[in-house]
């Protein structure tokens, strides 16, 4: 199914602050919490996928406005979903580092493929070959620096 016209994907990679693991054997509950945090903001789930390392998370929306609302809603709700699988997760933090990708509706089915290939493409590349080879390329430099002359 493709997307409408007036549709934008927002592809999100999150990360584990430092040396932290995201439980993989949560990836049902940690969908369904990422599920309820899009239909807050009215947004669609294309695709999820849950590294231990990474979290790919692709969802269409038809307006940029809840964009940061659905990130933090989808950070707090992930980040409960994972203590709750208590010992070595009752400590578990994210990232602050959030990769944000914006997408035509004309990119967003190939990028819903990719994510739900990730079991298969990690078999051979880490995550810093996977924004290497894919995210980084086409990433717009960042102009959060201002240089002072």
């Amino acid at each position: 199914m493709f997307s409408r016209p007036d549709t934008i994907g927002l592809h999100l990679i999150i990360l584990p602050e430092a040396s932290g693991r995201i439980p993989t054997s949560a990836q049902a509950q940690l969908t369904a919490a990422i599920e309820h945090a899009a239909r807050l903001v009215r947004f669609g789930v294309k695709a999820c996928n849950v590294q231990a390392d990474h979290a790919h998370i692709l969802v269409t929306a038809t307006t940029e406005d809840d964009v940061p609302a659905f990130i933090n809603t989808v950070l707090d709700a992930t980040h409960e979903v994972i203590i709750a699988q208590g010992g070595p997760f009752r400590s578990f933090l994210w990232s602050p580092a959030v990769h944000v990708t914006l997408l035509p509706p004309w990119h967003i089915e190939i990028l819903a493929s990719f994510v739900r290939d990730q079991d298969h493409y990690h078999e051979t590349r880490t995550l810093e070959d996977e924004l290497n080879e894919v995210f980084r390329p086409n990433a717009i430099p960042d102009t959060s620096e201002r240089f002072v002359n």
